[in-house]
């Protein structure tokens, strides 16, 4: 399947929901560029559509694809300015849980989001992005040890990233 193949439905769907305007402004000039390794990279027209983009539909388009192609998609929003060069391999992060608490099994996590009550009362301090920063880390890490034989695999942030609810600018 191509990434036009790919693409082009997620558009449809887009313009279906998104209101007219907003659909005619930021979506309907993006193009998919390329799909590798479970990331799909898609060019926005510029960079403020890339941030608003980024902002406002990259979980949702993310959740579609993971739906229609019944496997995990990341979405990454680049602007038509920006080069095409390959980012650099990013360091691998090797995340093994130790030994996992009676509440982690009873709460079950990688079904809901669980903010600690520490974290809660910090909340003030460090702000609502390191809040979803650690949610989006905690649950790629429950959905990383959830997976068969995937113990102790590295955990990369576009992963992390998935979760937190953050534009790939503020992560």
């Amino acid at each position: 399947m191509t990434t036009g193949q790919i693409w082009q439905p997620v558009l449809a769907h887009l313009q279906s929901d998104l209101p007219r305007a907003a659909f005619e402004t930021w979506v309907r000039d993006t193009q998919a560029l390329s799909l590798e390794g479970g990331l799909l990279t898609v060019r926005a027209q510029n960079a403020y559509a890339r941030d608003w983009l980024e902002a406002r539909l990259t979980a949702p388009i993310q959740d579609w694809l993971n739906d229609h192609l019944e496997r995990a998609v990341t979405v990454r929003f680049v602007s038509g300015a920006e080069t095409e060069e390959p980012e650099e391999e990013e360091p691998q992060l090797s995340v093994e849980p130790v030994a996992w608490l009676d509440y982690d099994r009873i709460v079950q996590p990688h079904r809901q989001v669980v903010v600690k009550g520490y974290l809660r009362r910090l909340g003030r301090e460090i702000g609502p992005k390191a809040i979803w920063l650690y949610i989006g880390f905690h649950q790629a890490a429950w959905r990383r040890q959830d997976q068969k034989g995937n113990e102790g695999q590295p955990l990369h942030s576009r992963e992390v990233l998935r979760f937190s609810a953050l534009s790939h600018g503020a992560f």
